[in-house]
């Protein structure tokens, strides 16, 4: 591969994050627009948290040098992708479609030399769970649920 050829597929390996953030505030957006009962702010806190968690536990090997190893175990780009596919299936399943695009994501990664499949594996392994028990905090809960646990 040539130079120019590595930089190309390394600027669609990062730009492939960006455009799933782009992808999710939009389903979230026409979620709201079609559904009146359904309430972007609180879904969104619980995603910015699945985010916060998943990408503190990615990384805190890279920062406490865990595993001098493999510095670079779990990959934050693929646990990133997995955590917003987790949480666009959330709000409709027909997302989940879009998991052999984190396949072919995750291969490009291996083959930039980023990550190796262990890398990869643990991200797609660790992410959706975290994600899921982030959305399912009773955090971040509708006003009316709050009025009505109060009473």
């Amino acid at each position: 591969m040539t130079k120019y050829q590595h930089e190309f597929w390394d600027s669609i390996a990062d730009t492939f994050n960006p455009l799933l953030t782009l992808l999710l505030l939009s389903v979230i957006f026409f979620v709201a627009r079609r559904d009146s009962s359904f309430q972007p702010w609180p879904f969104l806190g619980r995603v910015l948290l699945a985010l916060l968690v998943t990408y503190v536990i990615a990384h805190v090997n890279r920062w406490f040098d865990l595993w001098p190893a493999h510095p670079k175990f779990p990959s934050g780009h693929v646990t990133y992708a997995a955590c917003v596919l987790t949480s666009m299936s959330l709000l409709n399943l027909r997302w989940l479609l879009l998991v052999p695009l984190l396949f072919v994501y995750s291969a490009l990664i291996v083959a930039l030399g980023f990550h190796l499949w262990m890398d990869i594996f643990a991200a797609m392994i660790f992410a959706p769970p975290v994600a899921l028990l982030c959305h399912r905090a009773k955090l971040f809960r509708p006003r009316d649920e709050i009025s009505l646990a109060r009473k």
